[in-house]
Order: C-alpha cells, then structure tokens, then sequence
C-alpha cells in the first residue's frame, strides 16, 4: 500500500482512483497482457504507466537517427535556435498579435509577418494559414465553389494522414475534371477540358513521388500563357516551400516560390514546415485584390494561426530574407558537406567502441522526407553496431529500450543490425546516444528488459 500511498501524495486522489479504475478495466477486458502473476503488482504498475501519460510530457523532445531530415511523424523540420528563442520572449507574455502600436488601436493579425514574406517571395499579398491543406481548400472554396478546376491525373497527390487532392477538391466544394493519363498530360489536355464552367486551373507539384519512363507533364509556362488566354486563373500547389532558385538548384532542381510567383500563377501556395524550415504553416502567395479577399472569408477565421506560429514563422523568415537559409537546421542539413558527416559518424563509432560494442563505419543515403526531394537519396555517413549471427534479439531489445529514453532516440533496424545515421544528429547528442545504448545493454545481461 505504500505505493498508492506516495503517488496519492504527488497526484491527489482523484487521479490515483482514475488510474486504478482504469487498469483494473485493462486487465479485465484483456487489453493488457503481462507475465507478473501479482495481481498488486499488476495494478501498480498499470497506474504508473497512466498517471505517466496523464502528468508527463505532453510532447518529448527525440534524437533523430534515421537520417529522414523533415520527418513527418518527428514533427517535420526542426526550429532553429532563434525561431525557439523568438516565440520564447514573444510568447511568454502578452504580444501585439492584433494591436497597432503606432496608432493604439486594433491591428492585423499578419503584419508582423506579411512584409517579410511579400518580400521573399515577390508576392503582392500573402495569407498565412494552419496548414497547406488549408490554404488549398480556402483558395478554392472561395473561387471554385460549385465550379470546375481541372487538373492532371498524375498530380491527384496524396499527402500525409491519407489526405487526397479529390478528396480537399470535394470538401471544398469544387467539382474535379481529370485530365489527361497517370503518365501523360499535354497542354492540349487542359485546353479541350476548358469551358464556361472553369473556375480554375490546377497544378500540383509532385513532392512526395515520381513517375519515371514514357512520361510527360504540362510545364507551369505552358499552362499560365493558357490561363491568360482562356482567362481562367491558375492555382499552382508548390508544397514543399523552396526558398529561391539558387537554393534550389543546390537542392536537386527543386522549383522555388520566387520563380513560381513571377511566372505569373494567379496563387502559389505552399508548406511553412518543409524546405521553409519553420513551423506547420500554409502560405497563400497572390495578386492583392484576390489574397485580401481570402483574408475576409468565413474560412480564414477557421484556418488561421495564433502567435506561437506567427512567431516562429516570422523569425524563419527573416533569416531566408538575411541570405541565411543554411541557418534553417533542416535546408542545413540538406547541404552538409561529406566532410563533416565522416567526422560526426566516425566520433560516435569510437564512443560505441570504446563502450565494449563492435560498432562500424558505413556510408548510407539520407533523405529529406517530408514530401520534398522524392527519389533524392542525400549521401550520409552512419555507424553501426554489428548484431550478426545473434538470435537474442538483443538489436531489437536495444532498439526499443533506445525510445523509452528520458529523452528517446529513433534509430533504424537494418538486416539485423542497429544504424544510427548521423545526417539528423546534432554533434551534442553522441555521448548520450553511446550511453543510451551501453546502460540498456547492461539492463538487458541482468534480464531487466
């Protein structure tokens, strides 16, 4: 009873009678399944677990080892120290979100981001929204609604969380025309499916897949002289959010915003959180009637960001404008020399080494991930620990322990091996990923895990 004892004193008691309650149901209805025949036991350990998910952290900060740099699933790219340091004075206490200081009244929420982003991009007008999705379905519900948007059929992408382009057409109220084949559009495709009812053309950018062999796709140039001949405007999806070309021919050929806007795309919108390198953010880049029009839809109250993202967004742009994209950790990590990836992996080999494992060296192909630079494989550098010919599953056991971490770490499993790629670790992190890994080795020889 001493147990229950301590955690009513840290938790009070209505918690502890909730987390009781909770695993007596678990083991009852056999969602729980355990080796321990102590029923005691049992149940201290199940409300353990509970409270620890009621009073821990919400969120855990991850060493990232799989070498995906905007991992979806680890929150996409990561903030840089002076976007965290931004949101940290901004939002620690009351903010003009919404305040005018030259002239004491209420202000736009966007000021304090739309110049900096006006400026970036060459747009007349932006709108920031919480999402991609987002900007795509209040851009066509507010000029295609009940109306027809044609697009390509090898563009119907699907995002992340099984999201589809149908799927965003239909829920805003637009009717969809295909055009074309999965492999094959032509401009001719687009101009036959023209008619009274267009509202908009839209073109997606491919940035979470490829299609390969007898292919073609209509150009952006093709179909904005189109859309200035048939007068039908033309949305242009750009997602992954390339800052400006010279960047993006350093990453693979990526289109960049700025060339997208100045191509003449009536709106290109894109992600806050990918090759931006800020926080999950929509960004609707347009012509100034047309964008002011979004800002005063009924969606946008729906759609809008609070002051953490307007924060961190605000900061992240700032540096792209100051000619310091490498300052964004993610677009950082993209272009990280072989040099310095070599070094990093070869420190945390010896630190693997010298703790009694047999740990090796080995190039590997990073990715950026998070829908962008599909089919680029980024060259990186790993280390390894060998766990051939062993049927313990000590490489599993290793590998799960590695998350249950005070701070947890995400490797890879490989042909049996454990690879920690060095590509998304910060130089800080290898002590602890070498210690990490020796205290649960040990755990496992004394069968604690």
């Amino acid at each position: 009873m001493e147990f229950f004892v301590e955690i009513t004193e840290k938790y009070g008691r209505e918690a502890v009678l909730y987390s009781v309650r909770k695993a007596i149901e678990d083991v009852k209805n056999g969602s729980v399944l355990s080796s321990e025949k102590d029923a005691e036991k049992i149940i201290q350990s199940l409300s353990a677990q509970e409270l620890e998910k009621i009073f821990g952290s919400k969120l855990k900060k991850i060493i990232n080892a799989t070498g995906v740099i905007i991992h979806t699933n680890l929150g996409r790219a990561p903030l840089g120290e002076e976007a965290v340091k931004e949101i940290s004075e901004v939002c620690s206490g009351y903010c003009d979100l919404e305040f005018d200081l030259t002239k004491g009244k209420r202000g736009k929420r966007l000021d304090c981001v739309e110049d900096t982003l006006k400026f970036l991009t060459g747009a007349e007008s932006v709108a920031v929204v919480n999402n991609n999705a987002a900007a795509l379905m209040l851009v066509l519900g507010e000029f295609a609604k009940k109306k027809e948007v044609i697009v390509s059929r090898g563009e119907l992408v699907e995002i992340g969380g099984s999201f589809r382009i149908p799927e965003i057409l239909k829920a805003s109220g637009a009717k969809m025309i295909e055009v074309g084949t999965t492999n094959r559009t032509r401009i001719s495709d687009y101009a036959g499916a023209a008619c009274e009812k267009t509202a908009m053309f839209l073109k997606v950018h491919k940035s979470n897949y490829v299609i390969k062999g007898f292919t073609e796709e209509t150009s952006l140039s093709s179909l904005i002289k189109l859309s200035a001949e048939k007068k039908i405007p033309l949305l242009y999806d750009l997602g992954s959010g390339c800052v400006d070309s010279s960047l993006g021919q350093n990453l693979y050929g990526e289109p960049d915003i700025k060339s997208a806007v100045k191509s003449g795309a009536h709106f290109v919108t894109f992600s806050g959180d990918k090759l931006f390198g800020g926080p999950q953010a929509g960004i609707i880049c347009g012509r100034r009637e047309d964008v002011e029009k979004l800002k005063k839809a009924p969606m946008m109250r729906a759609f809008r960001v609070g002051k953490l993202t307007l924060a961190a967004l605000g900061s992240v742009a700032v540096m792209h404008a100051l000619n310091s994209s490498i300052a964004a950790p993610a677009v950082k990590m993209i272009l990280s020399t072989e040099k310095d990836l070599r070094l990093r992996a070869e420190k945390l080999t010896k630190l693997l080494k010298e703790r009694g494992f047999d740990a090796y060296l080995e190039k590997s192909a990073a990715q950026s991930g998070g829908g962008s630079l599909t089919d680029i494989k980024i060259d990186s550098y790993c280390a390894a620990l060998d766990f051939q010919g062993k049927k313990d599953k000590t490489a599993e056991k290793i590998y799960f322990g590695l998350m249950r971490e005070k701070t947890p770490i995400v490797s890879v499993l490989r042909k049996g091996n454990l690879v920690f790629d060095v590509m998304t670790i910060n130089e800080r992190d290898l002590c602890y990923i070498a210690e990490s890994v020796l205290k649960i080795s040990e755990n496992i020889k004394r069968g604690e895990i």
